[in-house]
């Protein structure tokens, strides 16, 4: 004894007029009981850490261009540092604040993560190169300023180092 009715012959879809509700789908059963289904991604990564370090990077840099922008001329005769340098700094940050975001929001970022960290850690280079070298003559506070930008490069570049690492 079978729960369900003979088929009798081959069947049409019946054609649907303007006025007839639409038809209800059906949901599969196995004996009786709906099935479920689990949709599971056939590739997992795990990005999420370097996605959050480049984030990181780039809002931080980004507000520390503008904050820059905003104190250039004080902070000129503060550091020693030229005005025209104080303003190329600022409007690069937040260049780069803003290029890394979107770089971030990307599928893929291992290529991009690479090329941010290859980044920051040239510009801990020129931080340290600029000091040693005394290109502009800074001042105590100029020094520390540039060696600080060094050191938070240095330390984004481990971050999202790791969050490169952890990917593979």
């Amino acid at each position: 004894m079978t729960p369900y009715p003979p088929v009798r012959g081959p069947s049409r879809p019946k054609r649907l007029g303007p006025t007839d509700p639409a038809p209800v789908p059906t949901t599969p059963t196995t004996k009786g009981r709906p099935m479920t289904a689990t949709a599971v991604p056939t590739t997992t990564t795990n990005d999420s850490f370097l996605r959050f370090a480049m984030r990181l990077d780039a809002i931080c840099t980004g507000l520390g261009g503008v904050a820059l922008a905003a104190a250039a001329a004080p902070l000129s005769s503060y550091t020693g540092l030229p005005l025209a340098a104080e303003y190329g700094l600022a409007a690069f940050f937040v260049v780069y604040g803003v290029t890394v975001f979107t770089l971030s929001r990307r599928d893929s970022v291992r290529a991009p993560g690479t090329w941010v960290i290859a980044a920051n850690l040239l510009f801990t280079l020129a931080s340290v190169a600029a000091v040693l070298t005394g290109l502009w003559s800074p001042t105590t506070a100029g020094v520390v300023f540039l060696l600080a930008g060094g050191v938070y490069t240095l330390v984004m570049a481990d971050l999202q180092y790791i969050g490169l690492r952890r990917m593979r």
